[in-house]
């Protein structure tokens, strides 16, 4: 009896939430934790519309918060992607708190942010800043390439009483990619001949191709990456999105309705969410295939996307 009340009261929770906050990043940890916590509690937690993403902070938080305040017993495992999900979206929380037990200084008072700042009252005014730096270095087994990856970049995202939400994140890369990718950089290489000027590289629009006589490489490849949306609750079930960003609608790893292996795009998002049901609207300017020559203003397509979900079951969408 207790286990069909707690399984009722946590669907009733989980139904009746609304979207809330930023966007859970698509390719962090985050967004694989809340896949298995949909296939492991999709009977009494199902996260709704999984073929919609990224998810909500606040959808992330609320998920996290039901599952530790409940009686249910967690493996270790369990228990550290939960804990994960709380530190991350710390802002959208309303009972548990996300807190650093020997912070330095004013930074990392919470673990997953370098600098943050909100009012004294919970719910009114957020902002957390981090600082990103990545740096990789290794060696292709077949061909002995030496490989690296570099990243430096900011993070910054806040809300005003959980209605007004923005996100900015500006990222400034340098890699020798490995040999697949590079082939489809590069001009002259194993897939592409020297006349041919159609190159991609998976994820950016617009990159350039560098040298180094230090290392003897000719193949190494610099972008720039800058995201950034304001998002607004208009109505309790409403949510409207601007910005430059990527969307993924479908399952899987990749979707041939809309992936998020493409470039960030410019886009508005109008998004309505009641009950078991889940509609949205997407405008977008797309980076359209292009010539590689000089420095140019890159050609553009358009976009218009509209995708109702619903949620029939928790095994049926």
């Amino acid at each position: 009896m207790q286990k069909l009340l707690l399984g009722f009261v946590l669907a009733v929770v989980s139904v009746s939430t609304i979207a809330q906050g930023t966007f859970v990043p698509l390719n962090s940890d985050g967004n694989v934790y809340l896949d298995r916590l949909d296939i492991k509690f999709s009977k009494i937690l199902p996260v709704q519309h999984t073929t919609d993403k990224p998810y909500y902070r606040g959808q992330a938080a609320k998920v996290a918060e039901t599952l530790l305040l409940s009686n249910l017993r967690f493996n270790k495992t369990m228990q550290f992607q939960l804990q994960y999900l709380i530190d991350d979206n710390a802002e959208w929380t309303d009972s548990l708190i996300s807190k650093t037990r020997k912070p330095l200084w004013k930074f990392y008072r919470e673990p997953a942010s370098f600098l943050q700042v909100s009012s004294k009252k919970r719910g009114v005014f957020d902002l957390r800043l981090n600082p990103v730096l990545d740096l990789k270095v290794g060696e292709e087994s077949d061909n002995k390439r030496f490989l690296f990856q570099r990243v430096l970049g900011l993070e910054v995202r806040g809300n005003i009483k959980r209605v007004f939400s923005f996100y900015f994140n500006v990222l400034g890369s340098s890699a020798r990619e490995a040999k697949y990718v590079t082939d489809y950089a590069v001009p002259g290489s194993r897939y592409r001949s020297a006349v041919d000027t159609l190159y991609y590289i998976p994820g950016q629009a617009y990159y350039k191709i560098y040298s180094s006589k230090l290392f003897k490489y000719n193949d190494a490849l610099d972008y720039f990456d800058a995201r950034g949306y304001v998002n607004v609750n208009v109505l309790k079930y409403i949510n409207l999105s601007f910005g430059r960003d990527k969307f993924f609608i479908g399952n899987g790893q990749r979707s041939l309705f809309l992936s998020d292996n493409a470039a960030p795009f410019l886009f508005l998002r109008f998004n309505v969410n009641v009950w078991r049901v889940n509609y949205q609207s997407i405008f977008a300017e797309l980076t359209s295939q292009y010539l590689r020559s000089s420095d140019q203003l890159l050609p553009k397509k358009y976009l218009a996307i509209h995708h109702l979900s619903i949620q029939a079951t928790h095994w049926l969408n």
